[in-house]
């Protein structure tokens, strides 16, 4: 790949972080049902001792997506271009 300002192929290609979008899913009914009927069933044999260690609640999903854009430096004269 060649600069277009002084034709130098001494050239750099690096990605650029524009934009992120983070999006946090909830847990179902079920999914809570499920995980309180575990933990008191575990409360119950243990004589509540496991309870110390069991989180209260469920926590969601987070999932995160980025935008990433390419350009090119030029290690000679410094110009950049977006690919």
């Amino acid at each position: 790949m060649k600069c277009p300002k002084c034709q130098s192929e001494n050239v750099n290609i690096s990605l650029e972080e524009v934009g992120s979008k983070t999006k946090k899913t909830g847990n179902s009914i079920a999914q809570k049902a499920g995980h309180s009927i575990m933990r008191s069933t575990a409360g119950l044999f243990t004589m509540g001792i496991s309870n110390l260690f069991i989180p209260k609640k469920l926590k969601g999903v987070e999932k995160t997506k980025t935008k990433l854009r390419k350009y090119c430096i030029c290690q000679n004269c410094g110009y950049s271009w977006r690919i």
